[in-house]
């Protein structure tokens, strides 16, 4: 989260939706939740509108996802006024689900953003179920869980315009929190001209380090500024990507290797100490255990010595 308190980073994002939704010249508006980790409780006070608003489940065409874990659209009218309250309530809970002791604990995002379009809700939902399925180079089926806005943010920052456009689909607007709780709003000009996402070996080999990436970015907890996000997220993403090159494939131990490009340097594996390190491991070493005697002083140095990217 961000340096402001979190009851103002919410009720920021809570005045920017309800602008947004109150200028739409479009009816439907749609929240998206996940309850997978923790199903809603409409009888919690804030909830209880919830329950008789019209749900839709996403149908995730993946054969291992039990309907009981599908994502689910929920119809907004933000002129009526339980259902503006409901939407302050979610973005409220959307920001509080961002705090890192939160996740840290394992609790999830269970809010997973808001829509706008002039599609039938069945229409969007049979498009994320399908189009959150995609093929994996390996072969198999990969179920991309963009109802998590960990998930999403970080892909859709890898799309290109054309991959957007495939994406939203029938969605003429998505938002959704990035990881300080600021409102992203993700819209395209691009026309449709893919039915899938046709992702790159480049691409995928990003999304497969989503897992690390997330699990890295929980334990440091420490972005605070918007020109933070892309510079450690990029940072992160290398190390974790190098270390996958060098055979290292448990996600806390990629997470770890992320954790100290986030921590100590961007390029700390570039610097002699862990190298050496690197050289003189055997099959099956963990990371964590090539480095685990590296005392306090000795990661300054790293922190200090390690070359910056102009140099390698």
């Amino acid at each position: 989260m961000s340096d402001a308190p979190r009851e103002e980073v919410a009720a920021l994002a809570t005045r920017e939706l309800q602008q947004e939704f109150s200028t739409t010249n479009v009816a439907r508006c749609f929240l998206w939740t996940d309850p997978a980790l923790r199903p809603i409780d409409t009888g919690e006070a804030p909830w209880q509108h919830f329950a008789g608003l019209p749900h839709t489940a996403v149908p995730v065409a993946h054969r291992n996802v039990d309907p009981a874990n599908y994502p689910v659209l929920t119809t907004l009218k933000p002129g009526i006024e339980a259902d503006a309250a409901l939407l302050a309530h979610t973005v409220q809970e959307g920001c509080a689900e961002l705090a890192p002791e939160s996740l840290q604990r394992g609790r999830g995002r269970r809010i997973g953003g808001w829509m706008v379009s002039k599609a039938p809700v069945d229409d969007i939902a049979l498009h994320f179920g399908q189009t959150m399925v995609q093929r994996h180079p390996s072969g198999h089926k990969a179920w991309l869980r963009l109802q998590d806005p960990a998930v999403f943010w970080l892909v859709w920052g890898w799309l290109q315009p054309a991959q957007r456009a495939t994406l939203l689909g029938p969605v003429d607007r998505f938002y959704v929190l990035d990881p300080l709780g600021e409102v992203l709003r993700l819209t395209t000009q691009e026309a449709r001209v893919n039915p899938t996402l046709e992702l790159s070996t480049e691409q995928w080999a990003a999304i497969d380090c989503i897992a690390p990436l997330n699990v890295a970015f929980r334990a440091w907890g420490k972005l605070r500024q918007a020109d933070q996000v892309r510079p450690a997220r990029s940072a992160a993403l290398a190390a974790i990507q190098r270390a996958k090159q060098l055979g290292f494939h448990d996600t806390n131990d990629l997470a770890f290797y992320g954790l100290c490009a986030l921590e100590v340097h961007p390029r700390f594996d570039f610097h002699g100490l862990i190298v050496n390190r690197l050289r003189a491991r055997k099959a099956g070493d963990y990371f964590g255990g090539l480095v685990a005697d590296i005392g306090l002083s000795d990661w300054q140095r790293i922190a200090t010595e390690a070359p910056p990217p102009a140099a390698v």
